[in-house]
């Protein structure tokens, strides 16, 4: 097989964390209570530190041959975000 690279994945190599994070965070502003911005802060440190580094070493020796032109393209975590975060590729 080959690797996903279009439709939001082409936006971000992790859209679907990302969508987690946002989901919490939506939660998070919805209750009201300033202290629940814990859980989306704390899903993101854990996403990009510790799940985005693993899961992108075991793809990029899965799919060795898509992998290094879609990392040089795709922001890893936030779209939009190579030239503040940097694609970690």
């Amino acid at each position: 097989g080959r690797c996903y690279t279009l439709g939001l994945f082409s936006l971000s190599r992790n859209i679907n964390y990302l969508g987690d994070v946002i989901l919490f965070a939506g939660w998070a502003l919805l209750s009201s209570a300033w202290w629940n911005a814990w859980v989306p802060l704390t899903m993101a440190s854990i996403f990009y530190f510790h799940h985005i580094p693993d899961k992108e070493a075991y793809l990029a020796k899965r799919y060795a041959r898509d992998w290094p032109s879609y990392s040089a393209k795709t922001p890893s975590f936030i779209p939009w975000s190579n030239s503040i975060v940097g694609s970690k590729g």
